[in-house]
C-alpha cells in the first residue's frame, strides 16, 4: 500500500487545507505530522516518532518541510495552576 507522511510547521498543517492535504488525495493513507508554531528540532523529532510508530518502508513517501532557521523550539512551563505549559 502507498502511504504518505507530511511534516513540518503551519506550511504543512493548518486551519485550512495546505498543499499537504492536496497530495493526500493520490494516497490510500496519509497521516499529517505538521504542526504550527514548530521548529526545526521538533519537526525532526515527529518524523523519528512517526517512523518508531509506523516503519517507513521503501515504498513510502516522506515529505518533510523544514522551517526557517531562526524558529527555535522551547518548552514554555506555565502557572501550576493552569495547563499552559507546552512546546513554543
Amino acid at each position: 500500500m502507498r502511504r504518505l507522511f507530511t511534516f513540518g510547521c503551519s506550511f504543512t498543517n493548518y486551519l485550512w487545507p495546505t498543499l499537504a492535504d492536496i497530495l493526500s488525495i493520490d494516497y490510500p493513507y496519509f497521516q499529517n505530522w505538521g504542526h504550527f508554531g514548530l521548529g526545526n528540532r521538533a519537526i525532526a523529532e515527529r518524523v523519528a516518532e512517526a517512523h518508531v510508530k509506523n516503519r517507513f518502508t521503501k515504498d513510502d513517501i516522506v515529505i518533510v518541510q523544514w522551517t526557517s532557521h531562526l524558529r527555535h523550539d522551547w518548552m514554555h512551563f506555565g502557572h501550576p495552576r493552569t495547563d499552559f505549559s507546552a512546546w513554543r
